[in-house]
């Protein structure tokens, strides 16, 4: 595909196995060969396994060395015993006992037919919701949509690594399945509280303190449940101020959120997401996790209007309740 000028990227993520192919429309047909081969008619040859397991244990060595990844991996580890608490690229212990029976069983096992869902085209709204059926056989041949359980919070978790900054970590673990409006809703609250350069903890902890150069919070899915989190590096004079500052907005977060704040934000979100949508990845995966987690068979231009219509006055009972009594478990990476 390099000859052709097209452009094939492959990642994993804690739920699903994605490979995504761009190419110019007149090699459509070529390129879906190629995707469909690497899928279905890839050999495994027992003579490579142990250079690829010496990659992955590289990239793994290589996320220890980022310290805001590495504080994803041991906070999620330390907030469910179920799948989604497992490193994205494994344990090297794990990667150490791959062997070619192993992994030529998980292969058969996972890269079968009725667990794949190959989309091919233009990605338009048509070309995605024709895919509907194929989705549905793929939703009932995986049925991984159980809920998660989270371990109780627990005191803050303090790592020591060689780093000039503190970096923390806070999330807020959402124990209960959401439907889309509420999923929608916390986008654009996330987004209000840290997601910009206007945003209130951008704003407070940056520009009027000049605790930290970035801090950004968001909302990140995890099955039907999510996660909302906010990160940030600082000086370690500054750590427990920044946190006390977060928590304090936190607590403060709706009655600080006018309704002329949301109506702000929940637009900005919408024109965020159009602009997105113009991606061929992020089209798909919108439309890939909406039916999946929440059975909505819409087409992308109409999740845009439903963003349009979350209205303040009809969310914000609910919101309080929501976000009443749901505390931070932080984690925080601190200089030798």
């Amino acid at each position: 595909m390099d000859r052709l000028g097209g452009d094939f990227v492959a990642y994993t993520d804690r739920e699903d196995l994605v490979l995504s192919l761009t190419s110019e429309s007149t090699l459509a047909d070529k390129a879906q060969e190629f995707l469909i081969e690497i899928l279905l008619e890839r050999k495994l040859e027992a003579s490579s396994i142990e250079s690829e397991k010496k990659i992955v244990l590289n990239e793994i060595n290589q996320t220890y060395d980022d310290p805001e990844e590495w504080l994803w991996d041991e906070a999620l580890s330390s907030l469910t015993d179920d799948f989604w608490g497992l490193p994205v690229l494994g344990l090297k212990s794990s990667i150490q006992r791959i062997d070619f029976d192993s992994l030529q069983h998980f292969y058969q096992r996972l890269l079968s037919v009725p667990r794949m869902l190959v989309i091919s085209g233009s990605f338009s709204e048509n070309n995605l919701l024709q895919n509907w059926e194929n989705l549905s056989v793929l939703q009932s041949a995986n049925p991984g949509t159980r809920s998660l359980t989270f371990k109780p919070p627990q005191a803050i978790q303090k790592f020591k690594r060689e780093s000039l900054q503190v970096y923390l970590l806070g999330i807020v673990p959402i124990d209960q399945e959401l439907d889309i409006s509420m999923f929608l809703m916390l986008q654009v609250l996330m987004h209000f509280w840290g997601g910009a350069n206007s945003s209130r903890l951008f704003q407070k902890a940056r520009e009027e303190r000049g605790w930290c150069y970035n801090i950004q919070s968001g909302f990140q899915s995890a099955l039907k449940q999510g996660l909302c989190f906010v990160q940030a590096s600082t000086l370690p004079k500054n750590s427990e101020r920044l946190i006390r500052l977060i928590e304090k907005e936190w607590v403060q977060l709706w009655d600080n959120l006018t309704p002329d704040d949301w109506i702000f934000y929940r637009d900005a979100f919408a024109v965020q997401t159009k602009l997105q949508m113009e991606k061929l990845d992020f089209r798909s995966e919108m439309f890939y996790t909406l039916s999946r987690y929440f059975d909505v068979s819409l087409p992308l231009s109409c999740v845009l209007q439903k963003i349009l219509t979350l209205d303040y006055d009809s969310l914000s009972v609910s919101l309080k309740s929501f976000l009443r009594n749901k505390a931070f478990q932080w984690y925080c990476v601190s200089p030798k």
